[in-house]
């Protein structure tokens, strides 16, 4: 939920929805088909304009895999043998339709029980390999297919290239949405799952981790060694992940559920120490997650492997999680990061996305969301609910940011890449949905009904409609409306609250606007809350139940209120905008029992920057306040005051502040007052010694902006800092644009900082570096373009940005050439946007 003041109400023309049939996913379609035709919908964005998009049927039923994969020394290509083990389940044409894109396919055999010969193949259009089969087998009887291909770095199979002497490539493969089919040839059938035997030939310097037991590790004559992986145990193909590079390991082997598991953490040798310590609590979560759930951990354990530049940054395979090594917490590192809540979340995985599947794509959110409210589950379960409701507040604040570029039902069917669905939408606001169902079912029953499904469907696939059953068997009740509200239509409340006290007759009148609107969001939420009145008595709570799109309570109250706070049990997922004086949210801040509305209340205050008393009022409430989150957002709305000496003082007084986060939040404040040698003074402190690296990364950037006469030195001092993520480097880059570096010398910081050898996050951070310079330098407009092409996306994307930014006829070439060979569909898309825009600018 997001709280803030009342702003002016515009007239609005809500879509009214029509509700969709639980048993659903077919009407629910039918229903977004429909309103798609009635109206165009307002969002430029593949999730709108994309097919729509039906299971495919299966014909096939893939069982089991065997993959013979060799690495090239330098991970330039992978070649490899993909024997599949097929059942046909139903009448099919003599054609097997594989996913393969950009393969060299050599040859393809097919064998019948003892009968083996070459089948003719053809590569289809779009991403599919056709092989002609000429005898089909009876229903139920298996047969094979064997593939001979090459694959070679690109979309689904990356590289992290060797870069000096002692340096070594790493190489790994994703499948997830969109990526399998640049790299390994299956049917394209989400909801397919299959053994495996997978056995990955590297160089004998190197590792290799694959989802299963490792079985047998045999060394070949050529100097390279076979690694072999088995899983008995069925799983979706999008978890089919690998990798391979020089790892060191350190295991332990604790007691999970009464037995025995391996945990090991794996990384670059030189950061395996930083590994063991970051993943040093898998067991304990494994634990958590057995208790809770009831079912103990599936396998027999569990792999947390770092790797640098891991693209995308965290993937999860049975047993086996790949992080990019930014995640590693060095001693100092740990002041800003908590890293067991992505370790949480691939451990919950474990049970929800490998051990339970979703049918497909259009259900992915189950995939996504059961994790990540999990993992806030398990980082609360010390701490309490009010812990657990200042996590979710973080779900909530992605979400909102999403949904105001486009919203979507979490069940859905229309994308260009079934990869448009890994969003907010999916993870965050999915994981809303579930913790407003264990809101209102109370936590045992909760997790009863997940133990329900996980047994109900353990090694095999799942759709919404059957969570939906096991969530109902226990809550006595039924969900239909609510799954019709929350998972098949789209939005969320918003709502507009008003209120009126009336001391003649001690009565509170609260009135309630829903104001939400857009494609197929429901024009009335319903929902019961409470509401939390505070008082000179103390706060008083009045339960209300929204049902209509316009509302007034009323309720007695013998002394006027203090704030009123909507939804104060934090059990709905809404934009609460309410309409009351500063004084009011000063008093919400000061007053509220939850941290969470605490948090909103400190937020909603920047409405109010030009109140001349604010000040006062945020200074006491920080005084008093013990939740470090509320106190940087407190300090937020202090830097957000016009400048006076008052806020200076106060911003300089929060540096002397314990928490890192309220520190970094009184720099960024600070750097409103250039030419001030007293904040120069502060600033240089903290910018050299802070124990904090994002502390230290915020007061760098506060010199820079502040132009104080030593900041050019600070910055070159940071450009050679290491840091966790390069946070102070980075900090740095982004800063120099701002200062009167010398152009040549600048133009070396930016090729150097942006050169292969650099971590990708650093040669990001150059490129705004590079754009500053290109529009004077030629070599930092070749290096941009030569950018667009970098092996790694995040570069890749800083690149597109910064040279659409320059919007000339060469730049607008440049982009051109780079969409025709873009492999990554969301960044091909973020191109064409571009163009688009370049057009429309140039009249075009």
């Amino acid at each position: 939920m997001i709280a803030s003041p009342l702003p002016s109400r515009p007239r609005s023309r809500p879509i009214r929805f029509a509700r969709l049939a639980a048993t659903g996913l077919g009407l629910c379609l039918v229903f977004g088909l429909h309103a798609a035709r009635a109206q165009t919908p307002p969002y430029d964005h593949p999730l709108f304009t994309g097919p729509v998009h039906d299971a495919p049927p299966q014909p096939f039923d893939l069982e089991h895999l065997r993959l013979d994969a060799r690495l090239d020394p330098d991970g330039a290509r992978l070649s490899a043998r993909a024997r599949l083990r097929l059942t046909l389940v139903e009448d099919a044409p003599g054609t097997l339709l594989l996913s393969a894109r950009d393969l060299a396919v050599d040859s393809v055999r097919v064998r019948f029980d003892t009968l083996a010969f070459a089948a003719a193949f053809r590569l289809g259009g779009g991403d599919s390999l056709l092989v002609t089969l000429d005898t089909l087998p009876a229903p139920g009887r298996p047969f094979e297919v064997e593939v001979a291909y090459t694959a070679r770095p690109g979309r689904g199979l990356y590289v992290h290239p060797a870069a000096g002497p002692a340096a070594r490539p790493y190489v790994w493969t994703s499948a997830e949405p969109g990526t399998q089919a640049h790299w390994l040839p299956v049917p394209p059938a989400p909801g397919d799952r299959f053994t495996t035997d997978l056995r990955l030939t590297v160089d004998r310097r190197f590792h290799a981790l694959a989802p299963g037991r490792l079985v047998e590790t045999l060394p070949n004559d050529d100097g390279t060694v076979t690694y072999r992986f088995v899983n008995e145990r069925p799983y979706p193909s999008h978890a089919l992940v690998t990798a391979s590079g020089v790892f060191g390991t350190e295991e332990t082997v604790p007691l999970v559920g009464g037995r025995e598991m391996t945990f090991a953490s794996a990384a670059s040798p030189e950061r395996i120490a930083e590994a063991a310590r970051t993943f040093a609590h898998a067991p304990e979560i494994a634990r958590f997650f057995s208790k809770y759930l009831r079912y103990p951990l599936p396998g027999p354990g569990f792999t947390a492997l770092a790797l640098p530049d891991l693209f995308p940054e965290r993937l999860a395979a049975p047993h086996l999680a790949l992080f990019d090594d930014g995640l590693l917490l060095d001693r100092r590192a740990a002041l800003d990061e908590n890293p067991d809540g992505p370790l949480a979340e691939a451990l919950a995985a474990q049970w929800f996305g490998m051990l339970i599947s979703a049918d497909y794509w259009t259900d992915r959110w189950l995939d996504d969301a059961l994790p990540a409210f999990l993992s806030a589950r398990f980082l609360a379960d010390e701490d309490g609910e009010s812990a657990l409701e200042l996590l979710m507040e973080s779900f909530a604040e992605r979400y909102f940011d999403e949904a105001r570029r486009y919203r979507r039902p979490l069940v859905w069917d229309r994308w260009e890449e079934p990869g448009d669905l890994l969003d907010a939408h999916g993870r965050d606001k999915g994981a809303w949905v579930l913790f407003m169902l264990w809101k209102r079912m109370g936590d045992e029953a909760f997790r009863n009904a997940l133990n329900r499904y996980l047994h109900a469907y353990d090694y095999a696939t799942a759709g919404s409609e059957d969570l939906r059953r096991m969530l109902e068997a226990e809550a006595g009740v039924r969900l239909d409306d609510f799954f019709d509200a929350w998972v098949y239509a789209a939005g969320h409340p918003v709502l507009d609250v008003t209120y009126a006290y009336d001391a003649a007759r001690g009565s509170l009148s609260v009135t309630v606007r829903q104001t939400q609107e857009g494609f197929l969001v429901p024009e009335v939420f319903e929902a019961g809350l409470d509401l939390e009145v505070g008082t000179l008595a103390g706060p008083e709570r009045f339960p209300i139940r929204l049902t209509r799109r316009e509302q007034t309570f009323t309720f007695p109250l013998p002394m006027p209120p203090r704030y009123v706070l909507v939804d104060a049990g934090d059990a709905l997922l809404a934009e609460v905008r309410t309409e009351q004086p500063a004084a009011a949210w000063v008093g919400q801040l000061m007053r509220a029992e939850a941290p969470v509305h605490r948090l909103r209340a400190a937020r909603a205050l920047r409405a109010f920057r030009e109140d001349p008393d604010l000040l006062l009022g945020l200074r006491s409430a920080l005084a008093r306040e013990p939740e470090a989150r509320v106190r940087a957002a407190v300090v937020e709305t202090m830097a957000s005051l016009p400048p006076s000496p008052s806020v200076k003082r106060a911003l300089l007084a929060a540096l002397d502040d314990d928490a890192p986060d309220v520190r970094r939040a009184a720099l960024d404040g600070l750097a409103a007052y250039p030419d001030d040698d007293a904040v120069a003074e502060r600033a240089l402190a903290p910018a050299n010694t802070d124990p904090s690296a994002r502390v230290q990364a915020a007061a760098v950037r506060t010199l820079a902006r502040l132009g104080a006469p030593n900041a050019l030195d600070v910055v070159r001092s940071a450009l050679v800092t290491p840091s966790h993520r390069d946070v102070i480097r980075r900090a740095a880059l982004e800063a120099l644009p701002g200062l009167p570096m010398p152009p040549r010398e600048a133009l070396s910081v930016a090729l150097t900082y942006s050169a292969e050898d650099r971590p990708a996050r650093v040669r990001a951070a150059a490129v705004a570096l590079l754009a500053h310079l290109a529009p004077e330098r030629r070599r930092a407009r070749r290096r941009l373009f030569r950018l667009l092409a970098d092996p790694h996306p995040r570069v890749r994307r800083a690149a597109l940005d910064a040279v659409a930014a320059m919007g000339t006829p060469e730049a607008r070439e440049a982009l051109e050439r780079r969409l025709a060979e873009e492999p990554e569909p969301r960044l091909a898309r973020r191109i064409r946007q571009a163009l688009r825009r370049l057009a429309a600018a140039s009249g075009a």
